[in-house]
């Protein structure tokens, strides 16, 4: 986060950054922010498994390191006569919680952004 951005997810990062700090202030002093994507076709039914995010290459004495603050951003929405929804899940379980008692389900919508506590456990509905 303190270098120059050297693609346009990096530059969408420096960009959200003020709305993420304002929801989440613990991570004012952020050093860094991990980011991923994927896209699947219109016949794909997998979504994205139940899981928390995690840094397995940056593992402690104590495991894995998990991000403050988990986010989704919708670059599209899924195509008319797609078998997948697209929407994202996230329950309100954190890693060595007890389980969820309620969970949230998000409608994809181009420029929406979804966050929650890192140590959620979140998935793309099947």
């Amino acid at each position: 986060l303190k270098s120059e951005p050297s693609n346009w997810i990096e530059d969408l990062i420096l960009a959200v950054r003020p709305l993420v700090e304002e929801a989440y202030p613990e991570v004012r002093n952020a050093l860094s922010a991990e980011w991923w994507m994927h896209n699947k076709g219109a016949d794909s039914l997998g979504g994205h498994p139940l899981h928390y995010d995690s840094n397995e290459h940056a593992r402690t004495g104590a495991g894995f390191s998990y991000p403050e603050v988990g986010s989704v951003i919708y670059l599209t929405t899924p195509s008319v006569g797609s078998r997948a929804s697209g929407k994202t899940v996230v329950l309100e379980q954190t890693r060595g919680g007890s389980l969820a008692s309620k969970a949230f389900l998000v409608d994809p919508k181009v420029g929406r952004m979804l966050l929650f506590k890192g140590l959620s456990c979140y998935c793309e509905e099947p």
